[in-house]
């Protein structure tokens, strides 16, 4: 009869198991910030806050002096209804069903910001910094009006 005797390493149990902790650790941030996202995304705020426009958003919120907005350019319009507002591309922000959020590559060549919750109107106002906000508000036309009035 043949005897066998060895030694397994103490710490290879203790290894697998942080492995594993570490795992579903990782897996829950990802998912709590997909969650925080998505949900922020349902909340987004756009005010005017003395001679700034103020985007309250998860992540990719900004304040935008009044000055850089080219507010006789601005307009009114639908996602996807002109090639200015036809993303192609995402460059740095996300996209989960209908919000997207961040900078995004447009058909016409140029980059815009989104702050889009459903698809629906939106307010795209050219910048003098190189870039388009495409804003989605319930009431478009009141934002603008009360940007041109300040």
């Amino acid at each position: 009869m043949m005897d066998k005797q060895g030694f397994e390493p103490s710490w290879l149990p203790t290894a697998w198991l942080l492995i594993s902790v570490g795992i579903v650790l990782f897996a829950l941030f990802v998912v709590s910030m997909i969650g925080y996202m998505y949900y922020g995304a349902r909340k987004m705020l756009f005010s005017i806050q003395g001679d700034n426009l103020v985007i309250t958003a998860p992540v990719y919120g900004r304040s935008i002096p009044r000055a850089a907005l080219k507010l006789d350019q601005a307009r009114v319009g639908s996602l996807g209804e002109s090639p200015d507002l036809k993303p192609i591309r995402r460059t740095g922000g996300m996209a989960l069903g209908q919000v997207k959020l961040g900078r995004y590559h447009m058909a016409d060549g140029n980059t815009a910001y989104l702050y889009i919750h459903t698809g629906g109107q939106c307010l795209l106002i050219p910048t003098t910094e190189g870039y388009t906000l495409v804003m989605e508000t319930p009431q478009p036309d009141q934002l603008l009006a009360s940007l041109k009035a300040r």
